[in-house]
């Protein structure tokens, strides 16, 4: 059965001033209902869902839901954009998961919104909130958790099921990068048990990106990676370059195995990682601790710039251990760049630099990283790993 509930219009000067809600001779009611959907048991997690109608606001606003617990925001699902105008049947999702940190109990759930995907997870800036019931979160067992490997990244049904933590800088004409990785091997996602694909890797890497969309239309990576392969229980340890040369050419990873074989570097070595741009080889040379290991054929790179040097890790499947762990983490060092005419340099981190990790805004970390402000460090841990 359906409860109608009711919300509030913009009420006061100062709410309005800081949401930009705009008042008129009819100013509209932000009025909807919300229909508890479905709630699904995920491996080691839960995923709640709530449709709600009503009406969007002038402009539009953003939708998203939300656990409590005393009144304080723990948990909250991606935000649902919802344009100007009635509307009706438009799902929010909630999927925690054990290694969030999140603890077995009954939460309160809460549906917000507000006039701008920054503020989703600021409980406090939402132009409306209304209680949506309450749930039950239950205790996973670490045995049980051990075996998942869950494809969507626990925020939002059918999302990339990809994690990165990442420290990269905007340039313009960059030529090479390189790096000291310390090597922090650790578990994926259902070691042992799953067939399901997953990995995890550390690399440095260039990317040039198109302007409107954001989005890589040709990249460069080397590093090292563990990786298995959909269907198998077995997973392989090993170097590998990846690349992309062109918007619509096919990505191509190379592992170095056979002719090129190149022994996988051991737990807490420290090892050096360095692309540079060969525009008479049309293409890049990967040097591994100094010596010439492979050139990859990426012609298209003639017409691409790299616009962003990055220091990176990655996995595939939200349970998979991110490189390194709180007490031993995966140390980045003397991290550097080279532009088009020029020598390498230090990567000089700053708070104009992009840095963090793709965990769910809002909630409790999975992942995190740090740098040292002015300096050619970084470091990356996951916050639960499988491997203690």
């Amino acid at each position: 059965m359906r409860a109608m509930v009711i919300l509030l219009s913009c009420l006061g000067a100062t709410l309005v001033s800081i949401i930009g809600c705009k008042k008129s001779a009819s100013t509209p009611t932000y009025d909807f209902f919300s229909d508890h959907g479905s709630t699904r048991s995920d491996c080691c997690g839960v995923t709640y869902e709530d449709r709600i109608a009503g009406f969007s606001p002038v402009g539009g606003a953003y939708y998203w839901s939300g656990l409590v617990d005393s009144d304080t925001l723990v948990f909250r699902g991606d935000p649902v954009y919802v344009p100007e105008g009635p509307f009706s049947e438009v799902s929010l999702y909630l999927a925690p998961f054990s290694q969030m940190g999140l603890q077995e109990g009954t939460y309160a759930k809460r549906i917000y919104c507000t006039s701008t995907s920054e503020y989703a997870g600021i409980a406090e800036s939402s132009l409306i909130r209304t209680e949506a019931g309450y749930v039950a979160y239950p205790k996973y067992a670490d045995s049980i958790c051990a075996a998942c490997c869950t494809k969507d990244s626990g925020d939002v049904t059918g999302r990339s099921s990809r994690r990165h933590c990442v420290a990269a800088k905007d340039l313009a004409n960059a030529e090479g990068i390189r790096a000291y990785i310390e090597t922090r091997w650790g578990l994926l996602c259902g070691s042992g048990m799953s067939t399901a694909e997953a990995q995890y890797n550390a690399f440095v890497g260039i990317q040039n990106l198109d302007l409107p969309t954001q989005k890589p239309t040709a990249w460069v990576q080397a590093g090292y990676m563990e990786w298995r392969i959909e269907g198998s229980t077995s997973s392989a340890r090993f170097l590998y370059i990846e690349w992309k040369d062109a918007p619509d050419a096919t990505p191509y990873i190379l592992p170095l195995v056979d002719q090129y074989y190149v022994a996988p570097p051991a737990e807490g070595t420290v090892n050096h990682y360095e692309l540079v741009r060969e525009a008479a080889a049309n293409g890049w040379a990967f040097y591994y601790n100094s010596a010439l290991t492979v050139r990859p054929y990426a012609p298209g790179w003639q017409a691409s710039d790299g616009s962003w040097a990055t220091w990176e890790t990655e996995i595939l499947k939200r349970e998979t251990d991110m490189p390194g762990t709180v007490n031993n983490p995966c140390e980045f060092t003397s991290c550097g760049y080279k532009l088009a005419g020029s020598g390498f340099t230090g990567a000089a981190f700053n708070s104009n630099d992009v840095i963090g990790c793709s965990g769910i805004a809002g909630n409790p970390k999975q992942w995190d990283c740090s740098y040292s402000p002015g300096g050619n460090t970084w470091y990356v841990w996951d916050v639960s790993p499988l491997v203690p």
